[in-house]
């Protein structure tokens, strides 16, 4: 992802770009570049009123970040979460394994004493791999302040389910739904929603 994501941020005309896929590629790349924070950064800044002008100014409709190998920092998920003003569906992919924790916890309604919500027009959440206790916790407080989720599909992570957490959680959406197989891990399929669902 790196320098050319950057590149491609910098010069696209961001009145136009509604959809943003991001993918991560996979283990390769951390282990050559490091993280992806940079490219949350420049994210953050494009989302940035005070920093862009409106000509200029990133305002996503759907956010989808796939196979993340980044830990970046919770505040500056949530900074980049709470400027993204327009995004309805958010997607947190596969093959993350825990560093999709983070990108869950930038959802949370006030860390750090903060007040802005973040995606406050969030009406579809996909998450995998994330503990169950972590989205439990993200789902719980974010609908007491921002209200019900129309939609939340769930994959658990693999190896550490977890049936001692309640399942209280699940009726704070519309509709939830568990996710099974996927067909595949290209991102098209994934965006796509190419998947099974569980009862």
């Amino acid at each position: 992802m790196g320098t050319w994501t950057s590149n491609f941020l910098r010069y696209a005309r961001m009145p136009d770009l509604r959809i943003l896929t991001l993918d991560g590629v996979g283990q390769e790349y951390i282990q050559t570049y490091g993280t992806h924070e940079d490219v949350l950064r420049k994210l953050a800044r494009l989302t940035d009123p005070n920093i862009m002008e409106d000509s200029c100014l990133l305002e996503l409709d759907e956010l989808h970040l796939l196979h993340s190998t980044h830990r970046a920092d919770v505040a500056l998920i949530h900074r980049l979460y709470t400027q993204l003003v327009t995004v309805e569906v958010l997607t947190l992919g596969p093959c993350a394994w825990d560093n999709n924790v983070a990108l869950t916890t930038g959802l949370l309604p006030a860390p750090y004493g903060l007040a802005d919500i973040p995606l406050p027009r969030l009406r579809t959440l996909i998450v995998f791999d994330v503990p169950k206790d972590v989205l439990r916790h993200a789902v719980l407080e974010r609908t007491s302040v921002a209200g019900l989720l129309e939609e939340l599909y769930y994959r658990e992570t693999g190896n550490k389910r977890n049936a001692s957490v309640a399942n209280d959680w699940q009726d704070r959406v519309e509709k939830y739904h568990r996710i099974g197989s996927l067909e595949s891990y290209r991102y098209s399929d994934i965006v796509g929603r190419q998947w099974s669902e569980l009862e």
